[in-house]
């Protein structure tokens, strides 16, 4: 069939019992014994489990905790301050660069208007 796609082959690794597990055109065939567990295996499951301590129970809550609800933080107001300050300043600098006049090209003098001059007639010779 023309329009079919290509087969999908898991990668060896993947699969059990491949005859080839290091690339699909090799043909060295996998030990017996490959499917079995690795050594890191066998000496993880022999190991003892971990101890792991017994949580020790929270602190009695303070008074300043209990005054605020449970999973309630309160940002400080300085900082909102702070931030409005700057987004003030920042508006200001702006508002301020965009209204500085522009400075004005100074006028282009206009050239005199230049004419021939105007020479006497000559007198007539006798």
């Amino acid at each position: 069939i023309l329009g079919a796609p290509p087969a999908i082959v898991p990668p060896p690794i993947f699969s059990q019992g491949s005859p080839t597990p290091l690339s699909p055109w090799g043909s060295n065939a996998a030990p017996a014994n490959a499917a079995g567990p690795s050594d890191f295996t066998r000496i993880i499951s022999k190991a003892p489990a971990p101890v792991v301590p017994e949580a020790t129970p929270p602190a009695s809550p303070s008074v300043s905790t209990a005054a605020r609800p449970a999973g309630k933080r309160s940002i400080p107001t300085a900082l909102i301050v702070v931030i409005n300050v700057v987004i003030v300043v920042a508006v200001l600098i702006v508002v301020f660069v965009l209204r500085r006049p522009v400075p004005t090209v100074p006028a282009v003098p206009a050239a005199p208007t230049v004419s021939a001059p105007q020479l006497p007639t000559p007198a007539p010779k006798p």
